[in-house]
């Protein structure tokens, strides 16, 4: 993976970075803490996967949403009721039902790009 590092000249060279782990979050969040960045530095790196999200009406917050997501396919995959699943969900997360549900069909759309 190859960044962008800012010098003492403030001119910009290329960087060769092994990733860490195979999520690209992680990845980011640990160039992040070793380098000093600025915010329009961060969105430069992120545009490409924003204007994805913008495109197939994800939200910043769908994110926390997904682990929720495959264990609720997982307990209809063991013939759980949808309401039961998503109740049980809800309240383990702290939201309602329907901001799940919500969020799920957001989650289970098919992606435009």
């Amino acid at each position: 993976m190859t960044i962008f590092v800012k010098s003492k000249r403030n001119t910009y060279f290329r960087k060769q970075v092994i990733p860490l782990f195979t999520n690209h979050v992680a990845n980011i969040v640990i160039i992040l803490k070793t380098f000093i960045m600025k915010v329009v530095e961060l969105l430069k790196i992120s545009t490409h996967v924003l204007s994805l999200m913008n495109q197939n009406g994800l939200f910043l917050d769908d994110y926390k949403y997904v682990k929720a997501y495959e264990e609720y396919l997982c307990m209809r995959g063991y013939h759980v009721k949808h309401i039961a699943a998503i109740t049980e969900l809800a309240e383990e997360l702290g939201v309602s039902t329907r901001t799940l549900e919500r969020a799920f069909k957001r989650l289970r759309g098919e992606c435009k790009v």
